[in-house]
């Protein structure tokens, strides 16, 4: 009889600690959820300079050039040849939040140049985002 009031303690208590332990998880996968979605707050747009395409963190839609007209798509074209957008540059454009990024696209590949995948490039493009946000801060002059 004392095995089976130990076993069915046993069992209560697992039952507990299970329940606090989905609870737990439940309040963490809410605050990761959270924690994007801030993180994303005044960013409307990615720039992909050697794309020369954006993404549009609101509609979760590239924009992209196509035979001269400015295309909206979920997905980029075939055309770009096993292109990854999580393994390469990009940038976030916290300073326009219209419909038409492209308008901007002169300045956005003057300010963030596109450089190759060595390291070298990958510097010097982390080097030219920084100049870009000290010179939005009114830091740098030139």
């Amino acid at each position: 009889m004392k095995t089976v009031i130990n076993l069915g303690s046993i069992a209560i208590l697992l039952v507990v600690f299970s329940a606090n332990a989905q609870t737990n998880l439940n309040n963490s996968v809410a605050q990761i959820q959270t924690e994007t979605t801030e993180s994303f707050k005044g960013i409307r747009y990615n720039f992909y300079p050697n794309l020369e395409a954006y993404f549009d963190n609101k509609t979760s839609e590239f924009i992209f050039k196509v035979n001269g007209e400015w295309i909206k798509d979920k997905s980029i074209p075939n055309d770009y040849r096993g292109y990854s957008v999580y393994n390469n540059y990009n940038v976030p454009i916290t300073d326009y939040f219209g419909e038409k990024p492209f308008e901007n696209l002169a300045e956005n590949k003057k300010t963030f140049p596109y450089y190759s995948n060595d390291r070298k490039g990958k510097l010097a493009a982390m080097q030219a985002q920084k100049k870009a946000e000290l010179k939005e801060k009114g830091l740098v002059m030139n």
